[in-house]
């Protein structure tokens, strides 16, 4: 009989939700100094600049010539977001089945 998931399932579901959102933003946001690791307007390899994302630096910030887009972050990104509204989204509102003896008081 679906109905409304107990509290467990409901706080699971969040975790689930709660450790993507971190992992996302753990892989975009990651940073390292040292030399740019994709090729930007006035890239100079001796220059250290701050990599934002891992293992493939998505951001790059340069103190000389500011903030810089990788090539293959927008592909990332949407990736990310399309995997949260296929798998996360209906997992959130999906019915919760009810098997004799599957709660514990």
């Amino acid at each position: 009989m679906p109905g409304k998931p107990p509290k467990r399932a409901r706080k699971i579901r969040l975790l689930g939700v709660l450790v993507y959102a971190v992992a996302c933003l753990f892989l975009n946001l990651f940073p390292t100094h040292g030399h740019p690791h994709f090729r930007y307007n006035g890239a100079d390899s001796s220059h250290d600049v701050w990599n934002f994302g891992w293992p493939l630096a998505m951001f790059i910030w340069d103190s000389r010539f500011g903030f810089f887009t990788s090539p293959h972050s927008v592909v990332m990104i949407a990736l990310q977001i399309f995997i949260f509204l296929v798998v996360f989204i209906p997992l959130a509102f999906m019915p919760y089945k009810h098997v004799a003896g599957s709660d514990t008081a």
